[in-house]
């Protein structure tokens, strides 16, 4: 029965190890199953992410051929709207140049429309003015002449006296108002000749003074703004004025054309010229030398530069009218020692207040000069215009507009006056 009973339990134990072995051999077989699966899926997706992945680099690669080709026929079209453009800007030019040649041909001056319109209204003033005073211009009676006398000494005078003080500036601009408003009370006639003699005094004074002394165009101007701006008659005269002792202040340049005039000096007469050794009639004598002609052309152009930019905030012609000047001198004027010239003495006077007002277009503008103007300069074989150039180009590239120039600030008084006074 014992041994028998081992049997069952040595049976018995080896059908349970079967069954384990069994089961362990399920097992591993479902895990190996499940790995399988697994691996399978892994491989599955990594399948489907290479996909993907391909799917998008070629959708890319697309977006990439249709953005060029798209940005090649939008530069196809850039191109051809430039060259319209330039086709366009190129016509307008040639006959911009062939109307300007045309213009020059007939009137004997290099300016443009607007420069036109402007002169045309100073000059017209300055005619009605002229027209208002003849019956005191022409009268021989010896009443008359001694008023003439008295009116010529008495502004003369007070132009003369003009110094380099805030103080002196009114002072003198208060004086010169108080006669223009004592003579206008006498008549129309006798306020207009006193327009027209203070406007030519002015001018004298601007020839006489300001080319051997730049700095005196600032109190000049600073005098002759409160006088327009208190009596608005003086302005367009004054200008008209100006615009006859120099051309370039419109601005406008005289073109020798055998067509339009009739000798050499005439047309040195229509460019300011003076004569000397002239018959009293201003007939005959010879031009001035150029160089003297240069330097009192200089001295006008700064006189109006300073005009354009004085402090007084009544003034009516400030610096928008510096802006016109300048831009049309660079739009109109051909590219010489004359206006080179002119051009400095005009910076050297209202750049720096330009500089201020008008900022980053001014320094275009200045950049303008640089880049097209002084390279046709260096071309310029006109004696002096090397000079002129490098006085230009110094201004440009040292930025001398950053820095006021020489008299714009006027102190309030004279310190040697105050001195000499004990205080």
């Amino acid at each position: 029965a014992l041994e028998s009973e081992h049997k069952q339990f040595d049976a018995a134990l080896a059908q349970k190890i079967k069954r384990q072995e069994e089961e362990a051999e399920a097992a591993s077989m479902a895990a190996a199953r499940a790995a399988a699966e697994a691996q399978k899926r892994e491989e599955e997706t990594e399948a489907a992410k290479e996909r993907a992945r391909l799917e998008k680099l070629k959708e890319e690669e697309n977006k990439k051929v249709e953005e060029e080709s798209k940005q090649k026929a939008e530069a196809a079209a850039a191109r051809a709207r430039a060259e319209e453009k330039d086709k366009a800007d190129a016509k307008r030019q040639a006959d911009s140049e062939a109307q300007d040649r045309t213009a020059v041909q007939q009137t004997g001056l290099r300016w443009g429309p607007p420069a036109q319109e402007f002169d045309s209204a100073c000059s017209s003033a300055l005619t009605k003015i002229r027209q208002a005073a003849e019956s005191i211009l022409s009268a021989g009676d010896s009443s008359t002449k001694k008023t003439r006398r008295n009116i010529d000494r008495k502004l003369g005078t007070y132009i003369a006296q003009i110094s380099a003080t805030q103080e002196q500036v009114v002072r003198k601009a208060g004086e010169i108002i108080s006669s223009l408003e004592a003579l206008k009370r006498e008549g129309q006639a006798l306020y207009s000749f006193g327009i027209l003699s203070l406007c030519k005094r002015f001018i004298s004074q601007v020839a006489a003074q300001v080319p051997q002394l730049p700095s005196f165009a600032f109190p000049v101007a600073e005098v002759a703004a409160e006088v327009c701006s208190r009596c608005p008659d003086v302005l367009l005269p004054l200008l008209g004025t100006l615009h006859e002792a120099c051309p370039l202040t419109v601005p406008k340049l005289p073109v020798y054309m055998k067509s339009v005039y009739k000798s050499e000096a005439e047309f040195y007469r229509a460019s300011g010229y003076r004569f000397l050794d002239s018959a009293d009639d201003g007939t005959g004598g010879r031009p001035e030398a150029t160089d003297d002609y240069l330097r009192r052309l200089k001295g006008f152009v700064a006189f109006y530069g300073a005009f354009t930019q004085v402090t007084n905030p009544r003034s009516t012609h400030g610096l928008d009218f510096a802006w016109m000047w300048l831009s049309r001198a660079l739009n109109y004027l051909p590219c010489n020692r004359v206006v080179a010239s002119a051009l400095h003495a005009f910076l050297s006077s209202a750049g720096y207040a330009m500089g201020i007002r008008f900022g980053r277009q001014f320094q275009k503008l200045m950049s303008l000069i640089q880049t097209d103007v002084l390279p046709k300069l260096q071309t310029c074989k006109e004696d002096g215009a090397e000079a002129a150039r490098m006085r230009l180009e110094a201004y440009i590239v040292r930025q001398e507009w950053r820095n006021p120039p020489e008299g714009r600030s006027l102190p309030r008084t004279d310190a040697s006056s105050l001195t000499i006074h004990g205080y």
